[in-house]
């Protein structure tokens, strides 16, 4: 009753979607699986696996729960590339529910390997903090790897992308496909708005209601302005400002729109009684979906900031190359088949390959996209499609992962939203903790 690891999907190069497998009397399988990409809906390929030796150089990779479209470069990579290949090694399979404690424990666990100096060729720092590891001296500069790879010329794609998730001008890791996290309205509810500050958001909720705004609770407000309002921390000085006036502030409108969010978590389906949404556009249809909406006069406000609207990345994938790996060519040869345009076409968000951008969103207008699911008729407009690659092309700033900091804040912030503590209180308590939680990361 016990069972024996024969093959991993990855390591022989195979899809995991539409899986079918089939055992052969004389010990051999027989695999059928799918891959997709946004232009079509699925190709299958056909595989007899025999059992042998694979004398290829391995490259080790860590990923604390990997997405479908990385295994699939993984799959892609190991399918076709005759020296080496990646192994990928998993905390946890991906959409399984994993507790807080599980996650610290996962990257308690993986900060432990690095230190004794069991680090990985190659890391996925989705839900770790790019900051820290930055700050460590632990990631290569992608930088000159592209500068210096013949077949990739930054032109072909939305150069905004590398800037925006560049830390002082040195590139942590490489994405394939984005998602843009923004706000959008029906251009009436903000007639006369140049900009779209948090004094702008608070005129429409105290004009409409506090919970006029789909999918945008109290506590969702405050995750996406700690996920891309960088100016509470200073990871170079290893310091915080989360009793700032600013926070204090900030927490309270939060606060304000928590009191009316019946579940929380603000709504999740478009109604009469909703002003603007908060939205993460992976595609061009959800462009096509809310204009819809709005009947025609969508107006896209950004995240509200200070310093005026601005429209934020979420990367599908954040992949990164060791500064202390021995194998940092082979490394590389993986972590560049994330820009080829093929790759790009595969993943589920925004190509930022500009060719792939354009092929995908001009499936979408034709009907012929994966993503038809999301719109009835099945088709995007050409204006859609030219309004999303203007929101990619202006994206400035990207959302940063680090989930142990921000289960810290939120729980402090629940103590708010039911009264135990006042703002005042409950931004110096996140304070405390939050810097003694910089402190032992620096």
């Amino acid at each position: 009753q016990e069972g024996i690891p024969v093959f991993n999907w990855s390591d022989m190069g195979l899809g995991t979607s539409e899986v079918q497998l089939g055992e052969c009397t004389d010990g051999r399988f027989v695999v059928l699986t799918a891959s997709s990409n946004q232009t079509e809906v699925l190709s299958y390929e056909m595989a007899v696996l025999t059992e042998g030796v694979d004398e290829r150089e391995l490259l080790s990779m860590v990923s604390l729960t990997a997405t479908p479209g990385l295994v699939q470069a993984v799959s892609d990579f190991n399918k076709t590339n005759d020296r080496y290949k990646v192994e990928l090694t998993e905390y946890f399979p991906y959409a399984q529910n994993v507790s807080n404690e599980e996650w610290d424990n996962a990257i308690l666990n993986l900060n432990t390997r690095i230190i004794s100096g069991d680090m990985p060729d190659i890391l996925d720092m989705s839900n770790l903090s790019v900051q820290i590891y930055q700050s460590k001296g632990l990631l290569e500069d992608l930088y000159p790897y592209m500068e210096n790879d013949p077949e990739i010329r930054t032109e072909d794609y939305f150069e905004n992308v590398f800037e925006a998730i560049s830390l002082d001008g040195k590139l942590p890791y490489l994405t394939d496909g984005v998602a843009i996290s923004t706000m959008l309205a029906g251009a009436d509810v903000v007639d006369g708005n140049n900009g779209w500050t948090i004094q702008d958001l608070e005129k429409v909720l105290d004009t409409y209601g506090a919970n006029s705004i789909n999918n945008l609770s109290g506590a969702s407000f405050l995750k996406v302005m700690l996920q891309t309002d960088g100016s509470f921390i200073d990871w170079n000085l290893g310091k915080c400002s989360f009793d700032s006036p600013e926070f204090v502030k900030m927490l309270e409108f939060a606060g304000k729109i928590q009191e009316s969010s019946q579940d929380g978590f603000g709504g999740t389906e478009m109604s009469d009684t909703y002003a603007a949404a908060y939205e993460a556009v992976l595609s061009v249809y959800h462009i096509t979906k809310y204009r819809n909406y709005f009947n025609g006069n969508l107006k896209f406000l950004g995240l509200p900031g200070d310093g005026g609207e601005y429209h934020a990345i979420k990367p599908e994938v954040k992949v990164g190359i060791s500064s202390s790996s021995t194998r940092k060519e082979g490394a590389w040869e993986f972590v560049r088949t994330l820009l080829t345009e093929d790759h790009q076409m595969s993943c589920m968000m925004l190509p930022i390959h500009r060719r792939a951008f354009d092929k995908v969103t001009q499936a979408a207008v034709e009907g012929k996209s994966i993503w038809t699911w999301i719109y009835e008729d099945g088709k995007a407009a050409k204006e859609d499609a030219e309004l999303t690659k203007q929101l990619l092309n202006s994206a400035a700033y990207v959302e940063n992962d680090n989930q142990t900091l921000e289960t810290l804040i939120l729980e402090e912030a629940g103590e708010y939203f039911s009264g135990a503590r006042s703002a005042q209180e409950t931004a110096e308590r996140i304070q405390s903790r939050a810097s003694l939680y910089i402190n032992e990361q620096m």
